[in-house]
């Protein structure tokens, strides 16, 4: 839906309103622990290599949100910003991607910085802030979809017949998710096709498939995944997800069946319990999930 980009944009458009402006990744706690670090090495609260735990960092940083003194820290010799006339620092806290907003509760600051949250989860506009001032973002409506289409096809001056009422019809066809009309556009551009052309090979569920895997970036800052990488994660299994993030802590080069072979078992109990030869573990684990 975009969530990730409006708060980057409303960062940058208010940047001058604020002497620093924190992003952490609040997907899990290992990121969330890991920005708050970061965070307390930029402003000199510790040095690299006294930033050895997470709790005394997380600590120090909330400390200082608390009381954002800029002369207490080095963030002061570098704020060009006219946010604040005064010694105490304006601040922007963005916790990204809280899809579970329970983890922030050992996270969340004090004072009278801002917070600002992005969530796919509506508890998140009422679970720790004092007023609910959150915005739900719904897709996109025809004329604003065709809007953003046309744009990132460069086809506002287009030439073609009845280009406004195609684009709109494409947003349409996409729901109007801005993912989806992005990732498309990047293929109208990259395979120079009319809004018309492609209208007509999306209608085709044999090319529909393959276009949601096929990803051009219409910009630098263009979303990393695929409409298809992102629906395909949403479907993954509990325990295939679980996998997954263990495959993550390991060496992608030489990962051992042995250390997984035991989990699976666990996660599939009618999964055979011994090695055998034939096809590898993650086959096995395929085959089995696709046979029930």
């Amino acid at each position: 839906m975009g969530k990730t980009e409006l708060a980057a944009e409303f960062a940058l458009r208010n940047k001058e309103n604020f002497d620093a402006i924190f992003w952490v990744h609040a997907d899990e706690p290992a990121k969330l622990d890991q920005c708050f670090v970061d965070i307390s090495i930029e402003l000199g609260l510790e040095t690299a290599e006294e930033a050895t735990n997470q709790i005394i960092s997380r600590s120090l940083v909330k400390g200082w949100l608390a009381n954002p003194i800029k002369s207490s820290t080095t963030i002061a010799e570098d704020i060009s910003s006219t946010a604040s006339s005064g010694n105490d620092a304006l601040w922007l806290l963005i916790f990204e991607n809280a899809d579970d907003p329970k983890l922030l509760g050992d996270y969340w600051p004090e004072g009278r910085g801002s917070v600002q949250i992005t969530s796919r989860d509506p508890l998140a506009k009422r679970l720790f802030p004092s007023n609910s001032s959150g915005l739900d973002l719904e897709s996109l409506n025809p004329v604003d979809g065709s809007a953003l289409l046309l744009k990132l096809t460069e086809s506002n001056g287009s030439s073609e017949e009845n280009a406004d009422q195609m684009a709109q019809q494409i947003s349409t066809s996409l729901a109007g998710l801005p993912l989806a009309i992005s990732q498309m556009a990047g293929i109208i551009r990259r395979q120079e096709l009319s809004l018309s052309e492609f209208q007509s090979i999306y209608e085709e569920d044999k090319h529909r498939v393959a276009l949601y895997r096929t990803k051009y970036n219409t910009s630098t800052k263009a979303y990393k995944c695929s409409i298809a990488t992102v629906w395909g994660f949403e479907k993954l299994s509990t325990e295939a997800k679980t996998l997954l993030k263990i495959m993550l802590l390991l060496d992608p080069d030489v990962i051992q069946e042995s250390i997984l072979f035991n989990a699976a078992a666990l996660m599939f109990p009618c999964f055979p319990r011994r090695h055998s030869r034939g096809p590898s573990l993650m086959k096995r684990v395929l085959n089995y999930r696709n046979h029930h």
